[in-house]
């Protein structure tokens, strides 16, 4: 019988290169051949990786494997039983309408995101940071299309986020803190949404709905809001040394 083979090599010799070693192993065992009880189901091999799919943007594919149907009822399920579960949901629903196809955006609008959004607002009106994400949310659904947008709006969306507004009035933690050159301001990041939800205040074609809202009590100024673009921090205007020479 042929002596095992892997018991003759007797490692690299003295004096050889690692790729000399290497050359001398696979010449050695190059012609080794298993014996009758070699079973190819004892070796195991390393599972297959397989890269995680996008979660966002035009690539996303969310859509198909969390259709928006599922978050909407997961809202209205847990509404006033989970509110964590209630505003992940709402964030599940921005990422698959946020800068992705039109296909999927308007599989989320059509799916009654908006109506369910709102009914979460109304339902946690004391959760600041929901009541943030919601509104952004919002937004981004009413930038799909014109029917999105009057969706949104006949939904009640308006005097929702304006609602929003006092809501973050009243729970201000967390404004106040500074982020780059930014300030976190919860209640006029509202307002914000409030008139990008609108439109432009001067244009006929808002008229009607701006005027519903202000008869339903949002203030009339809240639909001219600016916020101011910040100036940068004085620390950025230094020239950068260049170190000492």
């Amino acid at each position: 019988m042929e002596k095992n083979k892997f018991s003759t090599w007797d490692g690299p010799q003295g004096g050889m290169t690692a790729m000399e070693a290497a050359k001398d192993f696979k010449d050695h065992f190059d012609d080794f051949k298993p014996g009758p009880l070699f079973d190819k189901d004892m070796i195991k091999h390393p599972d297959p990786v397989y890269p995680m799919p996008p979660i966002a943007g035009p690539n996303s594919r969310t859509v198909e494997q969390f259709p928006p149907k599922w978050s909407v009822k997961n809202i209205y399920r847990m509404i006033g039983r989970d509110e964590l579960a209630v505003w992940s949901a709402i964030a599940a629903l921005r990422m698959q309408v946020d800068d992705t196809i039109p296909e999927d955006q308007l599989l989320v609008v059509n799916s009654g995101a908006a109506e369910a959004i709102i009914a979460a607002m109304k339902a946690y009106p004391n959760h600041a940071n929901m009541q943030v994400c919601a509104a952004g949310t919002l937004v981004i659904i009413a930038k799909v299309d014109a029917a999105s947008r009057k969706r949104v709006i006949e939904a009640g969306g308006l005097v929702e986020v304006a609602e929003a507004v006092r809501r973050c009035v009243l729970n201000p933690k967390g404004d106040g803190q500074k982020i780059g050159k930014y300030v976190v301001n919860k209640g006029d990041f509202c307002k914000e949404c409030l008139v990008k939800i609108a439109g432009k205040r001067t244009d006929p074609r808002n008229r009607k709905h701006i005027s519903a809202a202000i008869e339903a009590g949002v203030p009339k100024e809240w639909f001219d809001f600016k916020r101011e673009e910040p100036k940068d921090d004085d620390d950025d205007k230094k020239p950068k040394s260049k170190g000492k020479k």
